[in-house]
Order: C-alpha cells, then sequence, then structure tokens
C-alpha cells in the first residue's frame, strides 16, 4: 500500500518536472505493476489540464490522455484477469 501511495506522489511531481511522455510512460508502468490502479486518472486529468489545447473542428476532444487511461486501465484489467503470469 506505501509503495503504491509513493508511486503516485512521484508520478504526480513528475508531470510537473518530467517532459509529458516520461509521465506517461511512469502512469502506464503503475497500470501495469498495481492491480486495479485507478489513481492514474488523477495525473492523467492532471495532463490534459497542463498540456491539451482545446482544438475546433468535428470530433475533437480535450481530454484525450484521460480517455485512452481509462480504457488502458480497462484493457489491462482484463488481461489481468486472463492472465495469472503476474504474480
Amino acid at each position: 500500500m506505501i509503495y503504491r501511495i509513493i508511486f503516485t506522489l512521484i508520478t504526480l511531481l513528475g508531470l510537473f518536472f518530467l517532459p509529458w511522455g516520461l509521465a506517461v510512460f511512469l502512469i502506464i508502468i503503475g497500470l501495469i505493476i498495481f492491480p486495479f490502479y485507478l489513481e492514474a486518472i488523477i495525473p492523467l486529468g492532471l495532463l490534459d489540464l497542463l498540456y491539451a489545447f482545446p482544438l475546433s473542428g468535428f470530433l475533437t476532444f480535450q481530454f484525450f490522455f484521460t480517455i485512452i487511461g481509462l480504457l488502458l486501465l480497462a484493457i489491462v484489467e482484463y488481461l489481468r484477469d486472463r492472465l495469472v503470469v503476474y504474480n
């Protein structure tokens, strides 16, 4: 439990001090390591608020990283139920 909290704090600090690609990489690592890492949605929402800009046009959405993070969370949890290797 304490590792999860420390990793989340490192990820939140990484949002402000690392390039956005490394911050997303840290979040993906957290999704893979920790089961049901719902805390990844908070940094991804902050990442959208910091780096995203609204676009004009058809089918444009500002919260791209948040939606991709929710999809990755669902995919990883589905695969984690099917695979027994991660233990």
